[in-house]
């Protein structure tokens, strides 16, 4: 009979040790910094538990307060819309001989139903 120690090691996904080994097997833990992702044994019946670094971003989004945030004026706006308009052809519609043929017509029909009233 031939006995081994067996040992527990904590390696990056590199296989770089990231913390102490362990005599005998244990299970995995928390390390700062590091997710743990998964658990091999070696082939001399060694456990390995393999973690991934733990990547923080660098500049975290802050949180804007409301007034903090610039909010265009409604003048801006407008101006910046009607500068853009359109060159004037003169083909612009007008209804102005449409109503006058309408009131035409309407005084037309005044005048007959008065002449009819008069006979």
């Amino acid at each position: 009979h031939v006995y081994r120690q067996v040992v527990t090691s904590y390696v990056n996904e590199e296989g770089k040790e990231i913390n102490p080994s362990d005599k005998g097997t244990k299970d995995k833990k928390d390390i700062p910094e590091y997710i743990y992702k998964e658990t091999k044994k070696d082939e001399k019946g060694n456990t390995v538990h393999v973690y991934r670094q733990n990547i923080k971003p660098t500049n975290p989004i802050k949180p804007v307060k409301s007034t903090e945030l610039k909010i265009p004026q409604v003048e801006e706006i407008v101006q910046k819309v009607s500068t853009k308009r359109l060159a004037n052809t003169g083909t612009t519609e007008t209804n102005t001989g449409l109503a006058g043929l309408g009131l035409a017509l309407f005084g037309g029909l005044l005048a007959a139903t008065k002449r009819r009233k008069d006979k």
